[in-house]
């Protein structure tokens, strides 16, 4: 288990931030967030890339892929793929909850009306298999962010790896724990952090009653735990709070 925090934990760039959040010894990661990969973000990055990559003696490194992604995002890969260890994605989501069944392949032209929906799904079909060919299938998390379209990824995806969200898991009723040990062995990352009354991305109290539990899973894993939290002082409260079960 290695602890890992945002890319975002004050305003400003990633390598704004990778300089502030040199500072805290316990952060032994860092997520670099990318919610795009248009013509701006591209520029932005090139010019932090070559110091964003120098930090790699200080900080391992994932990336949050952008969502929705095109087959340009296999650009963002290769520009990063010497110096981040993981990526994480979320499930395909047409925006028609419930409109299809992605393990049934052979019934998706049936389910999926709009033949554009259908095309954009064969592209993000394709975009993972050529990442998960030239990178590594393992090296590719599916995150949790809602149980249908997470239960229809899962499906046509078999074997992905893992990324947990406790926060998300919460919001959804169901209890974070339990749902990782049902699926301990995928495993690679978690997104630690509160949820509640519709909030999300909240600080951990260590009074959550599945938290010593989750950590009990996941402290002997090689897996990520990124406190994901977007402001610097309530992911130190959340170290806080979980420092009892990892000292």
């Amino acid at each position: 288990m290695k602890i890992f925090v945002p890319s975002w934990q004050k305003p400003g760039t990633w390598l704004a931030n990778l300089e502030v959040l040199d500072g805290e010894a316990w952060i032994e990661g860092v997520e670099l967030l990318f919610f795009s990969w248009d013509k701006e973000t591209r520029r932005l990055f090139a010019g932090e890339a070559e110091r964003i990559a120098a930090y790699q003696d200080r900080f391992a490194f994932s990336l949050h892929l952008p969502d929705p992604f095109g087959p340009d995002v296999a650009d963002l890969v290769a520009a990063t793929s010497v110096f981040v260890e993981r990526y994480v994605f979320h499930p395909w989501d047409d925006g028609q909850a419930g409109g299809h069944v992605l393990g049934q392949a052979d019934g998706l032209a049936e389910e999926l009306a709009d033949e554009r929906h259908l095309k954009r799904f064969r592209d993000w079909c394709a975009t993972l298999d050529e990442l998960f060919s030239a990178y590594g299938h393992d090296r590719f998390s599916m995150e949790y962010t809602g149980a249908e379209v997470f239960g229809e990824s899962s499906a046509f995806l078999h074997g992905v790896s893992i990324c947990a969200d406790t926060g998300r898991l919460t919001l959804d009723g169901i209890d974070p724990a339990a749902w990782i040990t049902e699926r301990v062995g995928s495993i690679r990352e978690v997104h630690l952090h509160g949820a509640g009354e519709g909030r999300d991305h909240l600080s951990l109290s260590g009074k959550e009653p599945w938290l010593p539990a989750l950590l009990g899973l996941v402290s002997n894993l090689d897996c990520i735990v990124d406190l994901e939290t977007f402001d610097l002082e309530a992911t130190k409260a959340s170290f806080e709070a979980l420092k009892r079960w990892i000292a």
